[in-house]
C-alpha cells in the first residue's frame, strides 16, 4: 500500500533529527575538527528542508515562499558538506564562494520566476544545479590526498548516486518524458534519499574517526623531537617487507651516531641537545630517498633502512651524509657548534629474519668507526672510508 508523501517527508526529517543527535555528540568529542561543525550544520539544514516539505505534500509543486526556503536548506546542506570536505582535507574555504553557492540557487528561482518560466523548467533547472553541487562533493573526494580513507569511497558512492538520480529527472523533464504529477508520486525517489542520507552522514562520522585513528598511529610511530620514525614504526615497516620481500633483494642498514653529544648536553645544557638532533634529523631527511626509512633509535643515536640497495651504495650514502654534517655549522643561538658523525654501515638479503643480525653487524661496523677516531664511515667486514685531507693551497 503507497505510504503518503507527507508521512514520507515527516520520517526523513525525523531520521535526519536523530542524526543529529549523534553527529552533535561526535562534535563535542573532537572539538578540533572544524569539517565536523560544517556537516552538523549541512545536517541540520537537510533536517529543517525536509520537515519543510511536510508543508506542502505536492512539493515540488509548492507555493512560492515555501520553495524558496526549501530549496535554499537543502542547497545549503550540499554546499555545507562540500565545504566540511574541502576543510577535512586540509583545502581554503572561501566564505564568499561558499554563501554564493548557498544563496545562488534561491537567486535563480526567482529570476525564473520573475521570467514567468514553466513549472517544469524551474523544476528542470532546479535538479541540474543540485546535481552540480553533488558533483562538487564527488570531485572534493576523488582528488588525491595525503592519506587514502577507505569510508571516504562510500561518502563519494552516494554522492555518485545522488548525481545520477538528480540527472535524470532533468534529462527527463527537459526532454518531456516526465510530468510533474509524476515527480510528486515519486515515493522510490523519497525512500532512496533516507538511505543515501545514512550513508553520508555516517560516512562523514566515519571519515572523521578512521582519520584520527591513522593519526594516533602515525604520532605512535613518530618520534616527538625529530619527527623521524621510531622504533615501533621500524617494526611495521619489517612486517610489510615479510609479506612483499623478493628473492635475491639486497637491503642495507646504516646506523649513525653523533660524536661526543653528551659533552654538547654537559656544557650547553639539554635544549642545545634537542637543537642539535632536531638539525641532524633535518640532513638526514634531505639526503634520504622516498624509498628509504630515516629513524631516530635512541638517544644521538639514528638508522636508515635502504631497501634494494647493496652495500657499496649505502657507503656511498653514508659518507656523502658524513660530509654534509661536517660541511653544515649547527646553529644554537647566539652560537654555531660542528658537529661530526659516525657510521656504521651492513648489507643483507631481504629477510626480516636477518634484520637483528645485519643490525648488529652495522653496530659492529659503528663501534669500529668510534674506535679508529670517529667522524668516518666503517662498513661491516670492510675498512673504513678514510676521511680526504684538506687540500693545501
Amino acid at each position: 500500500m503507497p505510504l503518503n508523501p507527507e508521512i514520507l517527508y515527516l520520517t526523513s526529517g525525523i531520521s535526519r533529527c536523530a542524526f543529529l543527535v549523534v553527529f552533535l555528540a561526535t562534535v563535542i568529542s573532537q572539538p578540533d575538527e572544524r569539517c565536523l561543525r560544517h556537516w552538523l550544520a549541512a545536517l541540520a539544514a537537510s533536517a529543517a528542508g525536509s520537515l519543510c516539505m511536510t508543508l506542502s505534500p505536492s512539493y515540488p509543486i509548492a507555493p512560492f515562499p515555501l520553495s524558496l526556503i526549501t530549496t535554499t536548506l537543502f542547497f545549503s546542506s550540499l554546499s555545507l558538506s562540500w565545504s566540511g570536505l574541502r576543510i577535512f582535507y586540509q583545502r581554503r574555504v572561501d566564505i564568499r564562494m561558499l554563501a554564493l553557492i548557498t544563496i545562488a540557487p534561491g537567486i535563480l528561482l526567482m529570476a525564473l520566476l520573475w521570467l514567468n518560466a514553466s513549472q517544469i523548467l524551474q523544476l528542470a533547472m532546479t535538479f541540474f544545479v543540485t546535481a552540480v553541487m553533488t558533483a562538487l562533493a564527488v570531485v572534493e573526494i576523488l582528488r588525491p590526498p595525503h592519506q587514502r580513507i577507505l569510508s571516504q569511497y562510500v561518502v563519494a558512492m552516494a554522492f555518485s548516486i545522488y548525481f545520477v538520480a538528480l540527472l535524470i529527472p532533468f534529462i527527463m523533464l527537459i526532454t518531456g518524458m516526465m510530468s510533474m504529477e509524476m515527480m510528486v508520486s515519486g515515493q522510490a525517489a523519497i525512500m532512496a534519499d533516507q538511505v543515501l542520507c545514512i550513508l553520508i552522514y555516517f560516512g562523514f562520522i566515519a571519515m572523521s574517526s578512521e582519520r584520527s585513528s591513522m593519526t594516533l598511529k602515525r604520532l605512535s610511530e613518530t618520534d616527538q623531537l625529530t619527527g623521524l620514525a621510531n622504533r615501533r614504526a621500524v617494526q611495521g615497516v619489517l612486517k610489510k617487507r615479510e609479506t612483499h620481500r623478493h628473492t635475491g633483494e639486497v637491503s642495507s642498514v646504516i646506523i649513525i651516531d653523533l660524536d661526543h653529544f653528551k659533552s654538547v648536553n654537559d656544557r650547553l645544557g639539554h635544549d642545545a641537545g634537542d637543537a642539535v638532533l632536531k638539525q641532524f634529523a633535518q640532513h638526514l631527511v634531505a639526503i634520504t630517498r622516498k624509498q628509504d626509512m630515516a629513524v631516530r633509535w635512541g638517544g644521538e643515536e639514528f638508522l636508515i633502512l635502504l631497501p634494494d640497495t647493496t652495500l657499496e651504495e649505502a657507503a656511498i650514502m653514508a659518507e656523502r651524509l658524513r660530509r654534509r654534517v661536517e660541511r653544515a655549522p649547527f646553529s644554537l643561538e647566539p652560537q654555531t657548534l660542528k658537529v661530526t658523525i659516525s657510521l656504521g654501515v651492513a648489507a643483507t638479503q631481504a629477510d626480516t629474519s636477518h634484520f637483528e643480525s645485519v643490525l648488529q653487524n652495522a653496530d659492529e661496523a659503528l663501534y669500529r668507526a668510534k674506535h679508529e677516531g670517529r667522524n668516518r664511515v666503517c662498513r661491516h667486514d670492510a675498512p673504513s672510508i678514510p676521511i680526504p685531507l684538506p687540500i693545501r693551497a
